[in-house]
């Protein structure tokens, strides 16, 4: 046997997965690797998800009782196995068997077993935390609006199904085994919990390198994925500098790839994707999107770790997860600010001058300014990971999250802000935080700002890549350079991001743009290229087009489960004029999930270019009637109704649908020309002002303010919107026009 003493599977990466690699198992591991193997056991990862028994329970199932938005929920134990009886005033009461548990601290989801193969989350939790901590009680994960049967995000609907949604960060091996005419699930795995061939790729190829097998002559040691190991002693601090720089090279991306596609907010574009492959081969990361982060980048919605860390100053210098963190016990390596301390200078950052608190206080800390914390599932904490500099005057700004609000819950963020530039003496440099919010809400110049954002070499490659999503719908010929650019990016996030943003183009330069991407050494890059061509007869004639297209219908095909991937179908097949085969996929999607706002939308236009106007009122009407709070189906049927002459009808839809979502400029603006067609010139200029307040740099908007101001005989205020828009649009001659009228006006 060869020796392993240095073989820890924490070694450089390799390429491809070995087809003919299976998995092993972790004992099978612990064997060679015991060190390791005792660190993870009873980890998160160990834990994170465990067959329901004695030992891996922690709820009280003593017939405790949980009361919540009218539903009682009573957990029982009936000798060695654990149950759940529901009872709501609309349904009789049901019983439910618990099959595993899902995690441990600081709270505890459990799975049970429904029709057709699934498992379902619960959207009650045990509380692990301890009693005087908050802990030991049963308590909803939705506590202020609870989703209601039918509603996907309902612990029976499809968002809750561990098949899809859960299985492959929580368990080890996963074969989905979804069978797309029966709506069925087989799913099998190698083991229940994350184990070491979830991160180490499939392992029995290294047992028999291990052995001196035929893989033994093997470089790679028969691992289909390797690591290089953390080492403490690779970071030096040079003559007088207090902060550490690494002096070994490291491969520190295959590691971060590794964990993100589990620790980020993303999408999987196979579900047959292996630790070997690169991060965008396997998965679609998000970006800074509205919701998920705050404009400045902090962490928002529950977008766990990566997308963060890639922002952060700490990813450039090349620190990687095992630099902080024990990649086998997960914990950290020492205490956070021990931690810290092992690349920044005690001597400086460690000091009343740096943060501005006494010596070992709780504002002292390093992790308490630069890595604040927010609290997701109702109890759960987690800091974030851009180990940013606090910056309150961007919080005095924008409203994002500031640090010393934790601490300092009475003081404004202005008052942070001056602390700060009082102490330090200097202005903040611009952060990219106030490009992104314009580009969020169409503030004044936001595509200049954008354009300079994506083409910057400075700012991480999330940020770049976000800032030309957000140029969507907004380019114009002197952005093309900077399309150009990003199109030949290194990193393949900012060509994604990229091709997503030249959608609006005309057909012939959108398929020049986009076509060399079809054969792109990033399968994320190729098949967002196929989308981006599909409706080219001049780009479907390119040499590589069958072959991304096929992998792209392969992406759809491994999750057939899920409306949102039947509605990409048919949006496909609609660009491929295969009308059919789009209402096919659409209907699909509504078997799958009847809520689904989007499909009824996009089916209801497809009948209408088809020639089925009232086919696709009765479908939006049927839908409106079922799902009233769908402000996208409302918006679309208020449309309809105003082209089959239903005005007052179409109102009240425009004003629901408005009202519903009121950060959309789209639907303000549709209310409010309807209201101004109606005669309701007052309510129509009110409607768009509330609008133009959220979206300084909408030209939409402000053209209809000039407008209708204009017609109503205010010429004041007609030029002060004219202006405005001359401003938000310099290049626009008819913007420009409209002021020079407006001027001459009497």
């Amino acid at each position: 046997m060869r020796p392993v003493g240095l073989v820890l599977c924490l070694l450089a990466c390799t390429d491809a997965p070995d087809p003919g690699s299976a998995f092993v198992g972790a004992e099978v591991c612990a064997k060679c690797h015991p060190g390791a193997a005792e660190r993870w056991r009873d980890s998160h990862h160990d834990r994170a998800m465990q067959p329901a028994d004695a030992n891996s329970v922690l709820g009280d199932f003593d017939n405790a009782t949980f009361t919540h938005a009218n539903t009682t929920y009573t957990f029982t134990q009936k000798d060695d196995s654990f149950w759940l009886r529901v009872s709501d005033p609309n349904h009789d009461p049901a019983e439910f068997s618990i099959a595993s548990t899902f995690g441990v601290a600081p709270l505890q989801q459990y799975l049970v077993p429904m029709s057709g193969g699934r498992l379902q989350a619960l959207g009650v939790a045990w509380d692990a935390r301890p009693a005087d901590s908050g802990g030991q009680r049963w308590f909803s994960l939705y506590p202020e609006h609870p989703p209601q049967p039918g509603d996907a995000t309902h612990w029976k609907g499809r968002a809750q199904t561990w098949n899809w949604a859960c299985a492959d960060c929580h368990s080890t091996g996963v074969v989905r085994g979804y069978e797309s005419a029966s709506d069925t699930y087989t799913t099998t795995g190698s083991e229940i919990d994350v184990a070491c061939e979830s991160c180490h790729g499939a392992g029995s190829t290294h047992v028999d390198w291990a052995r001196g097998g035929a893989a033994a002559n093997d470089t790679t040691y028969g691992l289909g994925v390797r690591f290089d190991p953390a080492d403490p002693n690779a970071w030096v601090f040079a003559e007088d500098a207090s902060i550490a720089h690494r002096i070994q090279r490291r491969d520190t991306d295959r590691e971060i790839e590794t964990c993100a596609r589990c620790h980020s907010r993303r999408a999987a574009l196979t579900s047959e994707w292996a630790p070997e492959q690169k991060l965008l081969d396997s998965h679609r990361p998000a970006l800074i999107d509205e919701d998920l982060y705050f404009a400045d980048g902090q962490i928002q919605d529950e977008v766990y770790v990566w997308g963060s860390f890639v922002q952060s100053r700490m990813y450039a210098a090349g620190v990687a997860c095992s630099d902080c963190h024990d990649p086998h016990s997960l914990e950290l390596n020492a205490e956070p600010d021990k931690v810290c301390a092992s690349c920044h200078s005690v001597g400086r950052f460690a000091q009343t001058e740096h943060h501005f608190h006494k010596t070992n206080s709780p504002g002292a800390s390093c992790v308490a300014c630069h890595m604040p914390t927010r609290t997701y599932m109702g109890v759960d904490e987690r800091h974030d990971h851009s180990f940013r500099v606090p910056r309150p005057d961007v919080s005095a700004k924008l409203g994002t999250p500031q640090p010393c609000a934790s601490c300092h819950a009475d003081q404004t963020a202005e008052w942070a802000s001056d602390a700060i530039q009082n102490a330090h003496g200097k202005t903040r440099p611009a952060h990219f935080a106030e490009t992104i919010n314009a580009g969020r809400h169409d503030g004044l110049k936001a595509s200049e700002r954008l354009a300079t954002l994506a083409a910057s070499s400075t700012h991480a490659a999330i940020v770049r890549a976000s800032a030309l999503r957000l140029l969507r719908g907004r380019l114009e010929q002197k952005h093309l350079p900077i399309i150009e650019q990003s199109l030949k990016d290194p990193d393949g996030l900012v060509r994604l991001a990229a091709l997503e943003a030249i959608a609006p183009l005309p057909e012939q330069l959108r398929t020049d743009l986009a076509a060399p991407h079809l054969s792109d050494a990033t399968f994320a890059v190729r098949i967002e290229a196929v989308r981006r061509i599909a409706d080219s007869p001049s780009g479907r004639k390119h040499p590589d087009w069958q072959k991304a297209l096929d992998e792209y219908r392969a992406s759809l095909d491994s999750f057939a489960d899920q409306p949102e991937t039947q509605m990409n179908l048919a949006l496909l097949e609609t660009a491929l004029d295969n009308a059919r085969e789009a209402e096919r996929a659409y209907d699909r999607a509504l078997e799958l999930d009847p809520s689904f706002g989007p499909a009824y939308v996009n089916l209801a236009n497809l009948w209408q270019t088809q020639g089925h106007p009232d086919a696709a009122l009765e479908l939006l009407d049927r839908a409106a009637t079922t799902y009233p709070r769908n402000a996208e189906v409302l918006h679309a049927l208020g449309l309809l109704r105003i082209r089959s002459g239903q005005r007052d009808t179409a109102l009240e839809l425009l004003a629901r649908a408005a009202e519903l979502e009121p950060r959309s400029a789209q639907y303000a603006y549709a209310w409010a020309l309807g209201l101004h067609e109606s005669g309701n010139t007052e309510r129509a200029l009110s409607v768009l002002e509330s609008a133009h307040g959220q979206h300084l740099g909408n030209t939409q908007l402000l053209y209809a303010l000039t407008t209708i101001a204009r017609d109503d005989g205010d010429v004041e205020k007609a030029m002060r919107f004219a202006t405005k828009l001359v401003e938000a649009a310099p290049d626009d001659p008819h913007a420009s026009t409209l002021l020079l009228e407006l001027t001459r006006s009497p």
